[in-house]
């Protein structure tokens, strides 16, 4: 779990209604410290008499650091103080329903939408099969853009005639099932990259792929390798960069010119996503930043 931080949202599972947001790099132990289990740690209102036990329904995850998700946490804990939410889209405060999960949702899909958030490319992941309906049920009817990756484990969990005894108390091998499969692709991305390099002859010299130039794995450079499964594609990840940054700034002014009451776009100076210049797959920014540093410490 290094350098994992997330924003979680807590259910408790006697009293359904009662939600609680959160920030943690451990999910697993934070739910521990909530539900009593450690007596260190967790919160005065988790730990109310007849409140628990409770569940993590779902995880916002990927942020670059501790500090970015706890400013996430916060403006989800108050989302008519946040200046990542513009007032012409707050969801109107009703004291009947400030606290009801349609409204969690869409303050969560207004920031997950915002443009200082946006630019993380956050992850979120569902573990509770109603969560997950009325989060498609979508009754603040706000979209999410598409660079927002959205994934679900609950069918195995839900459907199963175990599963009131499995959520007794917190929902803890669903946490150690995506950390598994977490940890997977970390660790399958690792292999991809030491297969690469291991097939390589001592002679043999690595070209960037955009700028054709010597890619020299040694030097204080970050390169990138193509994640998708059946491409090794290689460059500089500067190189990189400037390739989205162009590709997306040329679709942009070839959308304006059809329109001829366009306002004029921000320009990004950091890239959300974009194409792989080999395989011409879908990438994500914050994963191949990630991936980079993965690779730096290889070598």
């Amino acid at each position: 779990m290094n350098n994992f931080y997330c924003c979680y949202l807590l259910q408790s599972i006697e009293k359904p209604k009662s939600f609680y947001i959160g920030s943690t790099p451990d999910p697993i132990r934070r739910l521990r410290q909530h539900n009593g289990d450690l007596k260190q740690g967790g919160a005065f209102k988790t730990s109310k008499k007849g409140f628990r036990p409770w569940k993590i329904v779902l995880i916002i995850y990927g942020f670059p650091s501790k500090i970015s998700a706890l400013m996430f946490e916060h403006a989800w804990q108050h989302p008519y103080q946040t200046r990542h939410i513009s007032k012409d889209l707050k969801i109107s405060k009703n004291k009947q329903t400030h606290y009801s999960i349609h409204n969690r949702l869409g303050n969560l899909k207004l920031l997950l939408n915002s443009n200082f958030f946006l630019k993380m490319s956050l992850k979120l992941f569902l573990f509770d099969k109603k969560i997950y309906e009325n989060w498609c049920l979508n009754k603040a009817c706000i979209n999410i853009k598409d660079n927002i990756m959205i994934n679900s484990n609950f069918q195995n969990f839900q459907d199963s005639e175990n599963s009131q005894e499995f959520i007794k108390g917190g929902n803890y091998n669903q946490l150690k099932e995506f950390f598994k499969s977490y940890n997977d692709n970390k660790n399958f991305y690792i292999e991809k990259i030491e297969k690469i390099f291991s097939s390589l002859s001592i002679n043999t010299k690595l070209i960037c792929q955009i700028c054709i130039q010597h890619l020299d794995i040694n030097a204080n450079l970050l390169i990138n390798i193509c994640y998708h499964e059946n491409c090794e594609s290689i460059c500089h990840l500067k190189c990189l960069a400037l390739f989205f940054l162009k590709t997306n700034n040329n679709n942009n002014n070839n959308n304006n010119n059809n329109n001829l009451n366009h306002k004029k776009e921000f320009k990004n100076l950091i890239p959300i996503c974009g194409n792989c210049v080999t395989c011409g797959k879908f990438l994500l920014w914050s994963i191949i930043v990630s991936n980079s540093k993965i690779i730096k410490e290889c070598f």
